[in-house]
């Protein structure tokens, strides 16, 4: 027997390492192909930081294209609905459009075990209860009112919400409208028309959820338990 003869034939060898070859490009394709690419998922966070800081300049316009191009190139993306939700405020808080708002937190919503994706069913929600026959009217006003009372610009909240109440009077939002109002208000100083709005609040819409909150206030000013027993006609 020769030294050499436990060797395996050329074309054996060559055989397994084809083999070999072959199974490596296998488990390199499960491995890319199985899961977006890092590089891609990086790409996408990227992106997202830079909408983020765009945003935050206060150039919406480009934000607002940053988080789509997440939206509609990168679904995949655990940034999705993230950009999504970010896409969504702009719309209702800067942009004020209500219809593509309440469309972007449809698509937030369908994303499924997210916290992201339950956030945005809430606000839908809101948008969808308060939608009314003036299609989204009063729910514009209210965005532009809450964005002014965010900045303390009181004077410039009352006057928009006030407009809910007198052009949109069958609005499912006029209560939260006049509380909110009273608030106003309060914060500028004016107690004595705060009294007012919280006792108009407690007394119109003794059952509503911001009836509660306008009775302590109320108290809270004046020292006086508010009695609401008798609904007064809206």
């Amino acid at each position: 027997m020769k030294a050499t003869d436990w060797l395996m034939p050329t074309n054996a060898w060559v055989r397994w390492i084809l083999i070999f070859s072959f199974l490596n490009v296998v488990l390199a394709s499960y491995l890319l192909l199985g899961r977006p690419d890092l590089s891609r998922r990086e790409d996408a966070e990227k992106i997202f930081a830079l909408a983020e800081e765009i945003e935050k300049a206060g150039d919406y316009g480009k934000a607002e294209a940053l988080y789509t191009q997440i939206m509609t190139e990168m679904s995949w993306s655990v940034m999705a609905p993230k950009a999504g939700y970010a896409l969504a405020e702009i719309h209702k808080r800067h942009n004020f459009d209500m219809e593509k708002a309440r469309t972007v937190l449809r698509q937030v919503a369908d994303f499924e075990e997210s916290e992201i994706g339950d956030k945005a069913q809430s606000d839908l929600a809101f948008i969808e209860a308060h939608w009314g026959d003036d299609k989204g009217e009063a729910l514009k006003r209210w965005f532009q009112a809450s964005e002014q009372y965010r900045a303390e610009r009181y004077a410039e909240a009352i006057n928009l919400l006030s407009e809910i109440e007198s052009r949109y009077p069958q609005s499912t939002l006029v209560p939260h409208a006049m509380f909110r109002q009273g608030s106003a208000a309060e914060k500028s100083g004016y107690n004595s028309r705060a009294i007012d709005l919280y006792r108009s609040v407690a007394m119109k819409f003794p059952s509503h959820s911001v009836a509660n909150n306008a009775r302590k206030r109320f108290t809270a000013l004046t020292g006086v338990t508010l009695d609401t027993g008798t609904q007064a006609p809206r």
